[in-house]
């Protein structure tokens, strides 16, 4: 698995961003929000600043980004709804992923 990278479309603003994709059992999910946006400005996976690895510094920015989809719109809803019936109630982690995408289109 590793750090693999897909490439996402973000409407109206980039063309196209590289995103990288952290294995579950690596990291929590700020840990993964943290190390992407501090991916996504330039720096190196493993970058330290002063002993400590420089992801760290993202942690407000990360919190702040997943505290912001916290509550889901009626899209998120919509999409939990359609991916729960198609898949079983059982399948959380699709509900999610589902509920997510429907968040990331504008």
């Amino acid at each position: 698995m590793g750090n693999q990278t897909h490439r996402m479309t973000i409407r109206k603003h980039v063309k196209s961003v590289p995103i990288p994709c952290y294995s579950l059992g690596m990291t929590t999910g700020l840990e993964r929000v943290a190390r992407a946006l501090c991916e996504l400005d330039a720096n190196p996976p493993d970058a330290t600043m002063n002993g400590m690895p420089l992801w760290q510094d993202y942690l407000p920015e990360a919190w702040a980004a997943i505290m912001a989809l916290r509550e889901p719109d009626t899209a998120m809803i919509g999409a939990a709804a359609i991916e729960a019936v198609r898949t079983g109630n059982g399948e959380f982690g699709r509900i999610f992923r589902a509920m997510i995408d429907a968040a990331m289109i504008e």
